[in-house]
């Protein structure tokens, strides 16, 4: 099947029934292959190994989400780089932690406040930047801010756009 909002060079199939899962897609550089295994109703792995025929480099993605304990884990691995990240839900409530490091040891801890309308994303890298988003409703705030042990004023990025539906 092609999919008419992609290049024309862009080829996706997909095939699913209640535990069957299995997609297979093509652009330009990539072709992945992606299958989902339903453990339970809540309870789901993904396998999506996917080869990149530019830079003649492979790569795999497995992840695994719980979502009646808000749980998930992925693994992202290629030749060059590794990196693991955990999401936990806070006891039932609307936040979420969310820890990761790479084979380089790049480590990132996220935290994300879902709101009525939105939610908060706050991400830091250490030694890299703070990003905090904050979407409300058609409102979106983005600030970027260079880190290395302390937030620095200089190179500060703050972004404000709103949403405008055009009849």
């Amino acid at each position: 099947m092609q999919d008419s909002d992609k290049d024309n060079n862009d080829i996706a199939t997909h095939l699913s029934n209640d535990a069957l899962d299995v997609s297979l897609s093509y652009d330009k550089d990539t072709i992945t292959l992606s299958k989902g295994f339903l453990r339970t109703n809540s309870k789901r792995i993904n396998l999506q190994p996917s080869y990149n025929l530019h830079t003649s480099t492979p790569s795999l993605l497995v992840a695994y989400n719980d979502e009646s304990d808000g749980l998930a884990a992925q693994l992202e691995a290629s030749p060059q780089e590794q990196k693991l990240t955990l999401s936990s839900r806070i006891a039932n409530s609307s936040h979420t932690l969310t820890p990761s490091i790479t084979s380089h040891g790049k480590f990132a801890l996220g935290w994300r406040k879902d709101t009525e309308q939105g939610a908060i994303t706050t991400t830091l890298n250490l030694k890299e930047n703070l990003e905090c988003k904050w979407e409300d409703g058609d409102w979106t705030c983005t600030i970027d801010a260079p880190f290395d042990g302390w937030i620095k004023t200089d190179g500060v990025n703050v972004k404000v756009k709103r949403r405008i539906a055009i009849v």
